[in-house]
């Protein structure tokens, strides 16, 4: 799931088509597939380089597979291609 919603742009792909999803009380799509979901009323958003920073109210969410195992980032490789980003080493202030 996590190459699926990650690694293409929305622009290009209609990414819920192949996915189970149900609307969330705000209307935004909740994947059947989650461990998990928070369904946020958006209060404002923001341009932030490439991206839009979105700040939102959580309104409703729930754990709806208690015993699934959630993707931690460290576990995903460089799958989202930012490995380039991160500093080599960083500075210790002492």
């Amino acid at each position: 799931m996590a190459e699926h919603f990650g690694t293409q742009s929305g622009r290009d792909v209609d990414k819920l088509s192949s996915t189970p999803w149900r609307s969330g009380c705000t209307g935004a799509p909740l994947l059947l597939g989650a461990l998990a979901y928070f369904d946020c009323q958006v209060l404002t958003d923001f341009e932030a380089g490439d991206h839009r920073l979105v700040l939102g109210r959580v309104v409703d969410g729930a754990v709806l597979n208690p015993d699934g195992r959630p993707l931690l980032y460290s576990a995903t490789g460089n799958l989202d291609q930012s490995a380039d980003l991160y500093a080599k080493e960083f500075c210790r202030l002492t």
